[in-house]
């Protein structure tokens, strides 16, 4: 892989501006309003913290940049300094970010709110440490290139813990993790990579059953919090693609592939699922910022109800807004002034059957809650029918 290096001084406006665009599109296009801008050359790993924090390594001119949440050009009183070729970017949940060094041998340590690394936090022994991540009990991954495996770094220790190495990589890169644990390492292959290995937790050789294939040197990954996995086609710089995987699967679904970027490297989330890729090709100095592929579906239409003799009705609604995703439908009842129950879940605009407490005479009230792999939407307005 060419390191893209430059001895190019970059201004750094003092200004802070470009408030994120409300109203997420969708698509699988960057959101242009949002584009972080005024970067160093060909901006390698990117991080998010937990307030929405976005690091971004400027890999050819030295410091990391850091923007504040919503903002599309960075705050010059945070950058990180002292960090020569930051290739590699991640911050753990309490704000220590780790900084690793292209081409060197460590990885280093800003406490939180600090713009120089802490020396005595230095991560050391790596072999050009190309990816950095950090488990929720901080313990730190970081994928030595040059020597095919993923170090591990203890909680608070400086030197890897040999046990705990992952192994049988081919020029490893991007590091995540899923919500069970589970460890996705990018195989970057020195050209010809095509894979992301998968580690279960606590294993040390990867879990053949798992692999995402399909790719072209995949650099970057990351996982949403529902495990859909994002993974940067680098393709020698020339590539222009993420490709995304669904819960489970070691095929990408074309139909989410997120493209119009320029060499993709780094990738990752923040909490509401807003994408942000590093686009490193030779000359480039921006993160393209995509929508949520999938956020909550809106309301659905309110609930009409005709009841039927015996406790039955048929109920039908209109639908909600997908927001990415075909949403299921929970359509609920209660009695007055009771708790709400569910009478089914499905992906029809229509029930007909056998209603929860439905009698003769008695009052019923109906509503319906649309559902996707990114959570609920807000309840229907609310029906009263009387049963016959």
């Amino acid at each position: 892989m060419k390191l893209v290096r430059s001895a190019l001084a970059v201004a750094v406006s003092a200004a802070l501006a470009g408030a994120v665009i409300a109203g997420p599109a969708f698509g699988a296009n960057p959101n242009p309003a949002r584009t972080l801008t005024g970067l160093g050359a060909a901006p390698g790993g990117v991080a998010v913290d937990t307030v929405g924090h976005v690091y971004v390594g400027n890999v050819a001119t030295g410091p990391v940049s850091v923007f504040e949440p919503g903002f599309t050009i960075a705050n010059p009183a945070k950058t990180l300094t002292g960090a020569t070729s930051p290739f590699a970017v991640a911050v753990d949940t309490t704000s220590h970010v780790y900084v690793g060094i292209g081409g060197g041998t460590t990885v280093s340590v800003f406490d939180p709110g600090a713009t120089t690394p802490n020396g005595a936090k230095t991560l050391t022994g790596l072999a050009n440490p190309l990816g950095v991540a950090v488990d929720s009990s901080h313990h730190v991954f970081v994928a030595n290139f040059n020597a095919g495996a993923v170090s591990v770094f203890e909680p608070g220790a400086t030197v890897a813990n040999p046990a705990k190495t992952l192994a049988g990589l081919t020029y490893p890169m991007g590091i995540a993790f899923d919500s069970a644990n589970r460890v996705y390492v990018a195989n970057y292959g020195g050209g010809t990579g095509t894979t992301v290995s998968v580690f279960e937790p606590g294993a040390t050789l990867a879990n053949p059953a798992r692999t995402l294939t399909g790719l072209t040197n995949p650099a970057g990954v990351a996982v949403d919090a529902t495990n859909h996995v994002y993974v940067t086609n680098y393709a020698g710089g020339a590539g222009t693609t993420v490709s995304v995987f669904e819960p489970g699967a070691t095929t990408a679904n074309p139909s989410k592939t997120l493209s119009g970027l320029t060499g993709p490297l780094g990738i990752a989330l923040n909490s509401a699922n807003v994408i942000y890729v590093a686009n490193h090709r030779s000359g480039s100095t921006t993160v393209s910022v995509f929508d949520p592929l999938v956020a909550n579906p809106g309301p659905s239409g309110t609930p009409k109800v005709k009841p039927r003799k015996k406790g039955k009705a048929k109920i039908t609604w209109s639908a909600a807004a997908a927001n990415g995703e075909p949403p299921s439908y929970a359509l609920q009842v209660s009695l007055p002034g009771k708790a709400w129950k569910t009478i089914t879940t499905t992906p029809s605009l229509t029930f007909v059957g056998k209603v929860r407490n439905a009698k003769r005479g008695r009052t019923l009230f109906f509503r319906v809650i649309a559902q996707n792999s990114a959570g609920s939407g807000p309840a229907s307005n609310v029906t009263r029918a009387t049963m016959k």
